[in-house]
């Protein structure tokens, strides 16, 4: 399967704008499909590159547990980390499966994306500002490279406690998967925030409707009006099509988001109990706490940037409902439209969620502190047990 633009410019500006986050994510398996100035396509080798990540890492993980299990030591700290490497196994094998299976449907997220700025621009409506979307991209992956580099570094530097060879390779796994979960949550964020700025276009679009007939009662069907109303139709059509692309982005990452957000809640609870842990040793090392606490805010920013996102694009989405309730009119035909389209958001209303098992918003960062906090008090009362044990 491959998609051909029509628009070649508009297309290629949209590459241009999302180049920065979509190198990185085909160099981790994250994206299955390569591009180039007219065209998105299916990459077989990218597939098989996939396919390969998976063999290695079934060896890397087959050899880091059998360590785990033939070493001697503190029983609590062998299954956390056994459970750790086995959630972040499975995590990235779904999101490697994930990314194979779901390629063609990719394609089609973006080219759907690409026909809606296209659309826009047709209309000679505000359009995407791709050169400034362009550099607030940039900023937000430099930025999330420079934080993972600089915690990789300090533990280089501050950390001599890994000698033996299973320790290094449960280590740089443990880089792997903090390296895999931002580069996830950088991937999907982005395309959030895709879908929160094109809704805040159409809003834009309403808001100009509503002050051309803010004070105006008139059934009249200059030319004016009428453009008025058809562009209101418009809107709504456009606004419909946003909403399939949310559904889409459901379909796709439904999954991935699930056990990502999964994956982040063991991480959590497991660094925050270490810390604890740490912390009530007479002997602390202020760097390995250091070290372990930045692991844990990295998933933290993670979890918080995603629910972020997805509270504020569904924000946006709504507020078309608020904002064609503010027309002031007595004119027929956008009557009808303002009664259709406030029926599509109420049949279709817009909503993230991770495999439809829980939605994506400030709701789920509640639960979560909730479940971590509960979950690091059962693990503290089960570790002083088996000491006095």
């Amino acid at each position: 399967m491959a998609y051909v633009a029509r628009n070649h410019q508009i297309f290629q500006n949209f590459i241009k704008n999302t180049k920065f986050f979509i190198i990185p994510c085909q160099a981790l398996g994250l994206i299955t499909f390569s591009y180039n100035n007219k065209s998105l396509q299916l990459s077989k080798v990218l597939q098989f590159l996939n396919i390969f990540r998976m063999c290695f890492l079934t060896t890397m993980l087959g050899y880091t547990a059998y360590s785990f299990v033939v070493v001697t030591g503190d029983k609590i700290s062998k299954t956390a980390n056994f459970l750790a490497l086995v959630s972040g196994g499975v995590y990235c094998y779904v999101v490697w499966i994930n990314a194979i299976l779901q390629n063609r449907k990719m394609i089609d997220f973006f080219a759907r994306v690409v026909d809606f700025d296209s659309k826009i621009r047709s209309f000679n409506w505000t359009s995407e500002n791709y050169e400034h979307n362009k550099k607030k991209m940039a900023r937000r992956v430099i930025v999330k490279f420079l934080f993972l580099l600089s915690y990789i570094l300090f533990y280089g530097i501050s950390d001599t406690r890994v000698t033996q060879l299973h320790q290094m390779v449960a280590q740089q796994g443990n880089f792997s998967m903090l390296v895999m979960n931002a580069s996830v949550c950088l991937y999907t964020n982005e395309l959030v925030l895709m879908l929160r700025s094109r809704f805040a276009i159409l809003n834009r679009e309403i808001e100009k409707i509503v002050t051309y007939f803010h004070g105006v009662h008139t059934v009249d069907k200059n030319n004016q009006t009428q453009k008025r109303v058809a562009d209101f139709g418009k809107i709504c059509t456009l606004h419909h099509h946003l909403q399939k692309l949310v559904k889409l982005f459901n379909k796709i990452f439904g999954v991935t988001l699930l056990l990502m957000f999964g994956f982040n809640f063991v991480m959590i609870t497991m660094t925050l109990f270490f810390t604890s842990g740490e912390l009530h040793d007479p002997n602390v090392n202020l760097s390995n706490v250091l070290y372990v606490l930045m692991m844990s805010v990295s998933y933290v920013l993670d979890s918080w940037t995603i629910c972020d996102s997805c509270y504020f694009a569904i924000e946006e989405a709504k507020k078309a409902g608020v904002l064609m309730h503010k027309i002031e009119t007595d004119n027929p035909d956008l009557i009808d439209e303002i009664e259709m389209f406030s029926l599509q958001i109420a049949n279709e209303q817009v909503d993230f969620s991770a495999a439809g098992f829980f939605p994506i918003n400030y709701t789920l960062v509640f639960s979560i502190i909730g479940g971590v906090t509960t979950y690091i008090i059962i693990l503290i009362q089960l570790a002083a047990t088996l000491k006095e044990q």
